[in-house]
């Protein structure tokens, strides 16, 4: 039943690989990030495969509400503002940015829809329709985690608070992403301002106290979220 979720991954992480190898081969600007296109190339793969079985990512324009581009934009860069006051309560770093090229700016949208054509055009839209919305979620959140194969240095302490971000992420963009019939572009708006909002605090990212204190405001977020749309989340599939 769930073949093709397996077919995904595993392309995911060959195309990923195969992206990796490209970008060091080639010596591309160490700004730009091509495996992060690997989900969304292995998502196209699996929709060729299984072309009658699933569900095709929505790229349409049609449909979109302020209400929904909004929080895609303002819940994550209102979430930084609060992890980044906590944080420097609780953790010393230096927030002053490293030297980032003009490319690391143009190329954060790009990444971003690259990975969420995989995790939420294909493989959320997908899981939706069999598993209840927090199954969901929590699947797809533990199946990113070790796309971000170089953070998995930092111990298992820090992979727990960074699994527990990443399934709040998840959650969070499902209860807009529903409301929009998992629209590809929200998503990756969503993505986008996470990865833009991050460079508040982008030498803190590796920090596992830093971590646990992004881990908990996003858990927290993400648990208002449920409690305010828990029909979402409840709801039974065949």
């Amino acid at each position: 039943m769930f073949l093709y979720v397996i077919i995904f991954y595993i392309l995911t992480f060959l195309f990923t690989f195969i992206l990796g190898g490209i970008q060091q081969a080639t010596g591309l600007d160490g700004n730009i990030s091509l495996p992060q296109w690997g989900p969304g190339i292995a998502a196209l793969v699996t929709l060729i495969i299984f072309s009658k079985k699933v569900n095709k990512p929505n790229f349409s324009f049609k449909g979109w509400k302020l209400k929904e581009v909004g929080m895609a934009i303002l819940v994550p860069l209102t979430a930084s503002l609060v992890i980044r006051l906590i944080s420097r309560q609780f953790v010393a770093y230096d927030p002053a940015l490293p030297d980032l090229s003009l490319w690391f700016f143009l190329w954060i949208p790009l990444g971003a829809l690259g990975e969420e054509l995989g995790w939420r055009g294909f493989l959320q839209s997908n899981l939706d329709r069999r598993l209840s919305g927090w199954l969901s979620c929590l699947v797809v959140g533990l199946l990113w985690v070790p796309f971000h194969v170089q953070l998995l240095q930092n111990g298992v302490v820090f992979i727990l608070f960074f699994a527990l971000l990443l399934i709040a992420y998840s959650t969070v963009l499902y209860v807009i992403m529903r409301a929009t019939h998992f629209n590809v572009w929200i998503a990756a708006l969503f993505h986008a301002a996470i990865n833009f909002s991050n460079l508040l605090y982008f030498n803190a990212i590796t920090n596992t106290r830093f971590m646990a204190i992004n881990a908990l405001v996003w858990a927290s977020i993400a648990i208002i979220f449920i409690i305010l749309k828990r029909d979402l989340f409840l709801s039974k599939k065949e």
